[in-house]
């Protein structure tokens, strides 16, 4: 059923006096109903629809098929709320059980104990770091680093010295992907790459690519730093690539730090044994909210750039876009996806994402931000289809959460039901409707039809 809000207004007069002179019942609906070429699927039990004292913030998702059964399933990191009672720090397993109706999802919840870290400014990345065919689990969040070993679907915290991750996430509208694994080295296993990694000898951040060397004897790893020359990151993405075709894999480093001099989109080209060099490939562009991603959107074998929110442009202004930057044999030639993002409604755009939604074999856009819907600001996701190498609004409008500092939200695509489409994950803050400016947080599940 829907969940019932009572809202009061107090008013206090000169003296001091109060009086409780309106009462209302705001009432939010259940999920569902279809968005487009989307189908709602999210499922109406306590973790996705909290009760109404009650919100579960996530801060940071990665799907994948922990369990190996074929399906893919979604790890969360948050903290759960009773207000007036208790703050829990959750990591949840959301294992995928398959559909429980044609319009409702069926998921069971596993609990992941997380010792002494707490869901702070936060991120997850999956990887086989052991190489026995399972996905095991990195978490960073507030100076902390931990590795989770997969054993048969059971995640065992293990005893992995790792450096502190601490990412300044103040303005984090949405979470970045920032931790990720890639063999830079060619040796057959999985390093990890640990943007926002805080030095507390030297007070100062760092980036570091940890080389992972095998085990340790007592069910966890040895990683060793490598001599990398990464610039200091704040608040990172991170992807791997091969872009010279090499054989190696290259690195996108982005770093967000708005109103200082120190963002940056920098590509580190791998030239073996350990050594890296860089190039800022948009020269002085930076993104000051926003992100920006690495992908082929005309299929001409190299990766292009997309960039999307808050940017601050060559010659120093800043402006609001969703862009591309085409790569022409290493020149990045910038068109627009959208010519005037506040002409089309948008207030801000927080991030944006490739994804090939409908399966026609080239890269589209998922976008969200905050929307001017004419009456209130609020969170919107669209997709732009790629229609031989340009964009258009492919119609399909769904509600995301209304980005706010770090209670931004987080998305993800990902086949939930095998069908080999991209459904559509997301979670965050959204306005109670009718509310006066009430915020819940909430999950939300989007089936590709």
């Amino acid at each position: 059923e829907a969940n019932t809000y009572i809202v009061r207004l107090t008013v206090t007069d000169d003296d001091g006096a109060t009086t409780s002179t309106i009462r209302f019942v705001v009432v939010q609906p259940n999920p569902g109903g279809t968005f487009g070429d989307f189908t709602e699927v999210t499922p109406l039990d306590s973790l996705f629809v909290t009760p109404p004292d009650e919100d579960f913030w996530v801060i940071t998702t990665a799907p994948a098929d922990f369990d190996s059964d074929g399906d893919l399933d979604i790890a969360v990191l948050g903290y759960y709320v009773v207000y007036n009672q208790s703050v829990v720090d959750r990591l949840v397993l959301i294992r995928n059980d398959g559909p429980a109706s044609a319009t409702e999802w069926e998921f069971t919840y596993i609990d992941v104990p997380l010792g002494n870290i707490s869901a702070g400014s936060s991120d997850l990345a999956w990887g086989d770091v052991d190489g026995d065919g399972d996905q095991d689990l990195a978490l960073g969040s507030n100076g902390a680093t931990v590795i989770y070993r997969n054993d048969n679907g059971t995640l065992v915290l293990t005893d992995t010295d790792l450096p502190g991750y601490w990412e300044e996430n103040d303005q984090a509208d949405f979470d970045l992907r920032s931790i990720t694994w890639a063999d830079f080295d060619n040796d057959g296993d999985l390093d990890l790459l640990l943007p926002s990694v805080y030095d507390v000898n030297i007070f100062e951040y760092r980036t570091k690519l940890m080389r992972n060397d095998g085990k340790n004897g007592t069910g966890g790893w040895i990683f060793t730093e490598t001599d990398s020359v990464f610039a200091p990151t704040v608040h990172a993405q991170s992807a791997w690539a091969d872009f010279d075709q090499d054989q190696d894999l290259d690195l996108l480093l982005v770093n967000i730090s708005p109103l200082t001099d120190d963002g940056f989109i920098r590509r580190y080209r791998n030239d073996g044994n350990g050594v890296f060099v860089g190039e800022d490939i948009l020269d002085s562009l930076t993104v000051e909210h926003g992100e920006a991603q690495w992908g082929d959107f005309d299929a001409d074998g190299d990766f292009d750039i997309l960039i999307a929110g808050h940017i601050k442009e060559l010659d120093g202004s800043y402006n609001t876009v969703l862009r591309i930057y085409r790569n022409d044999n290493e020149t990045y030639v910038p068109f627009e996806v959208i010519d005037c993002v506040p002409c089309e409604g948008w207030f801000d755009i927080t991030a944006a994402t490739w994804a090939d939604y409908d399966t026609d074999g080239d890269m589209d856009v998922l976008v969200a931000g905050n929307y001017n819907s004419g009456s209130q600001i609020e969170g919107r996701a669209k997709i732009y289809d790629n229609n031989g190498g340009t964009f258009i609004d492919s119609g399909n409008e769904l509600p995301a959460p209304r980005a706010s500092g770090s209670r931004g939200g987080t998305f993800s695509w990902l086949d939930i039901d095998g069908e080999g489409d991209l459904d559509y994950f997301i979670a965050g803050q959204y306005f109670v409707p009718g509310g006066g400016g009430l915020v819940e947080a909430q999950m939300h599940i989007y089936r590709n039809d």
